[in-house]
């Protein structure tokens, strides 16, 4: 959940609709879902590739590359999409013929409907959401929050009696050892 609300913050940072963004980071999990890995970094790089491919206004090699190498060949999905042939598809892309905006909302929309044959993947992301990797990896997630949270309310109450901070009490036995271990 934080990598998919930090992918859409970038949209939205870009220009996006909030609504609009949340659906299309929807779409994008799916796909990393079904596509690729489904791993949070997976993710993370796809959505900023198509951040920056809305933010540019067009479809670079480079941005096509980190989809392709997430596993999701957005060229052949908007190529069958349309009708299209993908070696045509790619030199428009390349000569700026296709825009952006046309680009990943054919390819997510056709991915999340099945368009012309595209295989629908909707609801790709919840179902791996099921699998225990991810179930033990949001359990992760959670701890750390929680430990997190608790150390944040330790340093704070530590701080206010004037102690100091758990960072600076370990930095001192650290220190300790160093000394007493030197001699």
């Amino acid at each position: 959940l934080d990598t998919a609300a930090a992918a859409v913050q970038n949209f939205t940072t870009r220009g996006m609709e909030i609504g609009s963004a949340t659906a299309e980071v929807g779409k994008w999990a799916d796909a990393v879902a079904f596509y690729g890995d489904g791993t949070n970094e997976t993710l993370t790089t796809v959505t900023d590739a198509i951040g920056k491919m809305l933010t540019k206004g067009t479809v670079e090699m480079d941005q096509l590359n980190r989809l392709t190498d997430a596993g999701i060949n957005a060229v052949g999905m908007y190529a069958q999409a349309t009708g299209r042939d993908a070696a045509k598809v790619q030199e428009h892309l390349s000569k700026g013929k296709i825009s952006a905006q046309d680009f990943v909302t054919t390819v997510s929309s056709a991915f999340e409907e099945g368009t012309n044959g595209v295989l629908n993947i909707s609801g790709a992301a919840k179902e791996a959401g099921a699998t225990w990797a991810t179930t033990i990896s949001n359990m992760k997630a959670a701890v750390t929050r929680g430990i997190t949270s608790m150390l944040d309310e330790i340093n704070e109450s530590l701080s206010e009696a004037g102690l100091g901070t758990i960072q600076e009490g370990i930095k001192g036995i650290g220190e300790v050892t160093e000394n007493v271990l030197g001699t």
